[in-house]
């Protein structure tokens, strides 16, 4: 058997604790004890260290000095400018996905909600959550821009702000999301672009009261 080269098994070893992060398996603000991660990933601590500093170029970890490195948790600012973030590249991507996407996956994107509009008051939370990530990524894929599509921090932001639950409920959503949908299907890119838009502001706002009603709290 080949020998595996040192970059491969680093690159191995950040793919593996990154999907143990974004699936959840990490929790934010755990605490990662290398000695433990290196036995239960078969390697020597050395490849596993490297890894753990591409992870922390990612923000996906956070070394803190004398106490050792953990899954970063985000803050409610962290988080907002995370979501600023995703309104930027989303409205794009809602744009061209009203020009690019086919029409098979813009009936994807209608069917995701479908569960939940007989009563949207009353839904299985996970279940809407699972349904928004989904919306959201097929719109990032539907606008085929390799380089959205190839940058996997673009995916890691999106994919960590689902750490933190829902910020709006559903019955404050659903709507949003068939309006994007519909411009999206209309091929009318302006008025994809303009949905997204607000549809990440109105989050964007929500945590901005929730940023303020923390400090005052101070």
């Amino acid at each position: 058997m080949p020998k595996i080269k040192s970059d491969d098994l680093i690159r191995e070893l950040y793919n593996q604790i990154k999907s143990m992060i974004l699936e959840g398996k990490l929790s934010p603000g755990e605490k990662l004890t290398q000695e433990s991660l290196a036995s239960q990933l078969g390697v020597s601590r050395t490849p596993l260290l490297r890894a753990l500093q591409l992870l922390e170029g990612d923000m996906l970890l956070v070394s803190i000095p004398r106490r050792g490195m953990y899954v970063r948790k985000m803050t409610l600012v962290e988080l907002r400018d995370a979501f600023q973030l995703r309104s930027a590249v989303e409205s794009m991507c809602a744009s061209l996905a009203a020009k690019r996407m086919s029409d098979e996956a813009i009936d994807e994107l209608r069917k995701l909600f479908e569960p939940f509009a007989d009563d949207i008051h009353h839904v299985n939370m996970r279940d809407y959550q699972q349904a928004d990530h989904q919306f959201h990524s097929l719109i990032l894929k539907g606008s085929q821009n390799q380089v959205v599509n190839n940058m996997p921090v673009v995916d890691n932001i999106l994919r960590v702000t689902y750490h933190y639950g829902l910020i709006r409920m559903p019955h404050q959503t659903f709507a949003e999301h068939l309006k994007i949908i519909d411009a999206i299907q209309s091929r009318d890119s302006h008025k994809a672009y303009l949905a997204m838009k607000e549809h990440l502001h109105e989050s964007i706002l929500n945590l901005e009261g929730r940023i303020a009603q923390e400090a005052k709290s101070e």
